[in-house]
């Protein structure tokens, strides 16, 4: 656990229980209730839909790792670990991206994209 007032820095991520090494610029998108606003003559308004979650992050493809069954994950728990010592689980969700894999220096990695249901914060 963090000392309070630690900012978040770095996460971990667990699909389906295993853990992927992940680059620090991942970002999480908690979903759930979004609200639009809008004026009504003199009276403001406000309509709010559900909207899922999404993960995006960059993971190194390593010997052993399947570029097709990265591709075409789905229906997979998602686990975002911060290093802040809080997380968020993440259900049904589904690898999004069209992947792609590039050498050279400085590459090597998958984009990946997961969309599922709305985060739910857990300790």
């Amino acid at each position: 656990m963090s000392e309070k007032g630690t900012l978040h820095g770095q996460a971990n991520l667990r699909i389906n229980g295993n853990i992927y090494e992940i680059e620090d610029d991942a970002e999480l998108i908690v979903g759930g209730i979004k609200r639009s606003h809008r004026m009504i003559g003199k009276k403001s308004c406000h309509s709010q839909t559900y909207v899922g979650s999404e993960v995006k992050c960059k993971t190194p493809l390593l010997s052993g790792m399947s570029l097709r069954e990265m591709q075409e994950l789905s229906s997979v728990e998602i686990i975002f670990e911060s290093d802040i010592g809080t997380s968020w689980v993440i259900r049904n969700a589904v690898q999004t991206n069209t992947l792609s894999l590039k050498g050279g220096e400085g590459n090597g990695t998958l984009e990946l994209v997961f969309e599922g249901e709305p985060a739910e914060e857990i300790s």
